[in-house]
């Protein structure tokens, strides 16, 4: 899996859990809203009823009526004020105790007086039970109502609705965190689980680079077996004439040169094999190329060779500059042996937002679409003494920075023409895995070199 796919992946999780804490919460505040108009409407009712039953009883005989009702109703409290010229008062009762002017609400009692029924909220009542580990408070609704005036003037009827009127609220309030509770463990779930995955899928990477690459290996060695066998035939084949006669400079000079070429042909298959870290450091790119250009016109001599460096004048970055340097002279000589006849080569440098771009171009004879096809193989060459590693080193050293060495059949922006064009591509920073600091690199290397 991909990062960015787990990236995106995360942020749907992340998306998925907001909103459906949010629809928790707002399908609370619609079940609160709706709880609260029945519980009003089932308070109205009782009110509606008992009001019409008081006007009905007898005077001195509401007692009994009250405490029916808030009883099969499971209310705090039901009773009976009384307005006068001296304000409002609780009416007295025989064998009941007197209600507290406290608990009353002076505003509503007056608005029922009037004829107005009103129900709200009127005080917090302190849980009862401690044992039952609910600390929590519970809102009392009181509702006024106005008595009729015919058969009871100047009365109003409080009801008093507490505990048993808000269990629905509640477990509302409950059921919602339980849904949310629920929501964030499964979310901390598919984070874990994608975690996971990506951790496999890192492994499973490792693992198929790791299989890849030997069989890369199994592939150059036998490669380079069969590479080998030719120069070795050479040499014995020299041996056996020096041998047999006395040696002549000619001979010796081919042994030497077949002795060379397995040489180099060994160093750059442990190069090759051996992928060791990069020694990161800020490099110039468009100076290692001014050296590159430099040391060619040095080698050359003549003047049939025209080796110009073009483009930016300077571009920094995090690389490895030996690495970068071979990189860039691999691809410079292959161009000027494309070119024994003399031509131009240029190392054209292009600075980007997230790395920098060098056009190495020559003009000689060019690539086949045959030969391009082959081109980054191990030991595919078309030079009589090249060993067909140079390119596939190089692009390793690309791919190790997090860039990549392709050819271009056609240059961007230019019409087509003769000759071969490369393009090296470099991030500003490359991988941390490819990374390994250049001190501490240089220490294992002085302590290597002293056990030796």
């Amino acid at each position: 899996m991909k990062l960015r796919a787990a990236a995106l992946l995360l942020v749907s999780v992340t998306g998925l859990l907001g909103i459906g804490v949010g629809l928790c919460f707002y399908l609370l505040s619609v079940g609160l809203h709706a709880t609260r108009q029945v519980t009003e409407e089932r308070l109205r009712a009782i009110g509606v009823t008992a009001t019409y039953a008081v006007g009905l009883t007898a005077v001195g005989g509401e007692g009994p009526l009250l405490d029916s009702v808030a009883r099969s109703n499971q209310l705090e409290a039901a009773y009976l004020l009384s307005g006068s010229a001296s304000g409002l008062r609780p009416v007295e009762q025989p064998g009941r105790p007197t209600v507290s002017l406290l608990r009353m609400d002076p505003d509503r009692a007056l608005r029922a007086l009037n004829g107005e029924l009103s129900i709200g909220a009127a005080y917090s009542l302190e849980p009862t039970d401690s044992s039952a580990g609910d600390d929590s408070t519970a809102l009392v609704l009181a509702g006024y109502f106005p008595v009729p005036p015919e058969s009871r003037p100047h009365t109003v009827l409080v009801l008093e609705a507490g505990a048993a009127f808000i269990t629905a609220p509640k477990r509302l309030r409950g059921a919602a965190w339980a849904a949310s509770a629920v929501a964030a463990v499964l979310a901390v779930l598919c984070v874990l689980l994608l975690l996971g995955a990506l951790r496999a899928a890192a492994r499973e990477r490792r693992l198929y680079a790791q299989a890849e690459r030997g069989q890369a290996l199994r592939q150059l060695a036998a490669m380079i077996a069969h590479e080998i066998r030719n120069p070795l035939g050479t040499i014995r084949a020299g041996v056996e004439l020096l041998c047999e006669g006395p040696p002549s400079p000619e001979l010796v000079a081919d042994i030497l040169s077949e002795i060379e070429r397995l040489g180099g042909l060994t160093s750059e298959f442990l190069t090759l094999a051996k992928d060791a870290a990069l020694r990161i450091a800020e490099t110039d790119v468009a100076a290692l190329c001014e050296e590159v250009c430099e040391r060619l016109r040095r080698q050359s001599g003549s003047g049939a060779l025209d080796i110009k460096r073009t483009g930016a004048e300077s571009a920094v970055i995090l690389a490895d500059a030996d690495r970068v340097r071979q990189v860039l002279l691999n691809l410079a000589l292959n161009a000027v042996e494309a070119m024994p006849d003399g031509g131009e080569l240029e190392l054209r440098v292009e600075p980007g937002r997230r790395g920098v771009s060098i056009f190495i171009r020559d003009s000689g004879p060019g690539i086949t679409a045959q030969t391009s096809r082959r081109l980054f193989e191990p030991f595919q060459t078309t030079k009589a003494a090249g060993s067909g590693l140079g390119l596939v080193l190089s692009r390793r050293i690309a791919e190790k920075h997090g860039g990549s060495l392709e050819w271009l059949a056609q240059p961007p922006g230019e019409s087509p023409r003769r000759g071969a064009c490369f393009k090296l591509y470099l991030p500003a920073t490359p991988p941390l895995a490819a990374q390994v600091d250049a001190d501490s690199e240089g220490d294992k290397s002085e302590a290597d070199s002293a056990l030796r």
